[in-house]
């Protein structure tokens, strides 16, 4: 048993899943993820198809996905200070799941409700915020939404950067979802983010679902739906849980969501995910059941160096550790993830 914890950690130790991190032109660049890739083949692929590209390019993550084929990819730009008059440092960060490893990108099947027709009920927002070609104007939907949990001062100071379309938004999606408040509300929404095969409803279903925070369902079915196969309906979601208030959640009926989510699947998603976890304070129990044999993302981020992501990476471990938290090092969590 002690040989096999030994070999555990050592895996999880190795940096099989390293990370690199250097100066670009506009700030410090770092990639998550690297494994049978390195730093050089990711740039000398990328300038092979498209000459003149680079890592800090903007269409970087359309080729890494589209044309190196890598399960998935995420490029964040993110602008630091650590207070007022401190200097302000930029960071871009580049996420990957390689190819070979796409078994990790689980997102759900399509629903199983094949019709497309938007939901009567939900035209009060879907309609006004949709273009002359049928798209739904997403921006115009998540940017209320953002706020509409907050206290009324919080709100106040969100109209007025938001210009008179922005206050017309942001009163229609407020009114309609104070309207939707009822246990039938709750209940359609819930079948509509699991069922309805149009993405818009699936998003306002998501948007309900914010009237519903006191219920440990209403976590679960959002955390699902962040494997949503629609990015709209994904970021729905997401927006959702991260302005739902803090309270205690048994997480235990969605452990395989969550696994799939640690795992690597929606890495957009991913440091929300860990923050979620520890505000609504995640047994301790789970501990296993969600990291066990495969803690590798958390410890990503554990070893960055952007801002943000180590500590909410460490602020998990801790609340799953029970409380103990053994430092900012990456080592002493992977030997205890192995001895999970």
């Amino acid at each position: 048993m002690a040989a096999a914890t030994l070999v555990a950690w050592a895996l999880l130790a190795s940096p099989s899943g390293a990370q690199v991190a250097y100066d670009g032109p506009s700030g410090r660049v770092e990639v998550l993820g690297l494994r049978a890739w390195t730093l050089e083949m990711l740039r000398d692929s990328i300038r092979r198809r498209f000459p003149g590209q680079t890592l800090e390019s903007a269409a970087c993550m359309v080729t890494l996905r589209d044309s190196l084929h890598f399960a998935d990819a995420l490029v964040q730009g993110i602008t630091y200070s650590a207070g007022a008059g401190a200097a302000v440092r930029n960071y871009l960060v580049v996420k990957v799941i390689e190819p070979q490893d796409a078994n990790r990108v689980r997102w759900a099947p399509a629903p199983p409700d094949s019709l497309t027709v938007l939901r009567p009920a939900y035209g009060a927002v879907v309609l006004p915020t949709t273009d002359s070609l049928g798209q739904l104007w997403l921006a115009r939907l998540f940017w209320p939404l953002q706020f509409y949990a907050r206290d009324a001062a919080a709100r106040v100071r969100a109209l007025e950067g938001g210009g008179p379309t922005g206050r017309e938004d942001a009163s229609r999606l407020w009114r309609f979802l104070a309207a939707h408040r009822t246990e039938a509300d709750r209940r359609t929404a819930l079948g509509a983010l699991h069922r309805d095969g149009f993405y818009a409803n699936r998003v306002i279903a998501a948007a309900v679902l914010a009237n519903f925070p006191d219920r440990d369902s209403t976590w679960w079915a959002l955390t699902e739906a962040l494997r949503d196969p629609n990015g709209a309906v994904r970021t729905a979601a997401s927006i959702v849980l991260q302005e739902m208030p803090a309270r205690p959640v048994d997480w235990a009926p969605a452990v395989p969501t969550l696994r799939l989510l640690l795992g690597g699947t929606n890495l957009l998603a991913i440091e929300g995910v860990f923050t979620m976890l520890t505000r609504t304070r995640v047994s301790p129990s789970l501990a296993g059941p969600l990291l066990g044999s495969d803690g590798t993302w958390v410890l990503e981020h554990l070893r960055a160096e952007y801002p943000g992501g180590r500590e909410a990476a460490r602020a998990l471990l801790v609340q799953l550790n029970g409380g103990r938290d053994l430092g900012p090092s990456a080592d002493p969590w992977a030997r205890w993830l192995a001895g999970l």
